[in-house]
């Protein structure tokens, strides 16, 4: 298994979909949090089972919300950095603009 980093961006993006979710009805940011926690699980047991999107960029996109998780492999040390979390509506202009730090 790969061990996962959480850039602060993506925390963010995260923490703000969290949000939005819990403010339409209580327990909605919870339940896309536990989708979430298991799409993380399966990419960190299978990094190369998702999309390569551009540059080294891979995207998994949650089977029961409209957003994708943006990530990169680093297959030497066994890492998956998560880059952002973008809802799919979202221009790739902005998620284009977030560059692995490799």
């Amino acid at each position: 298994m790969y061990t996962i980093y959480i850039t602060e961006a993506a925390a963010s993006d995260i923490r703000g979909a969290w949000l939005w979710y819990e403010s339409q009805k209580t327990g909605l940011g919870a339940a896309l949090r536990a989708t979430l926690s298991e799409v993380i699980e399966d990419v960190a047991l299978h990094p190369y089972a998702y999309q390569l999107r551009y540059d080294a960029v891979r995207i998994v996109f949650l089977y029961s919300y409209p957003y994708g998780l943006h990530y990169t492999v680093r297959e030497k040390q066994k890492e998956i950095i998560l880059l952002g979390f973008f809802h799919t509506a979202q221009s790739p202009k902005k998620w284009k603009k977030r560059k692995p730090n490799q």
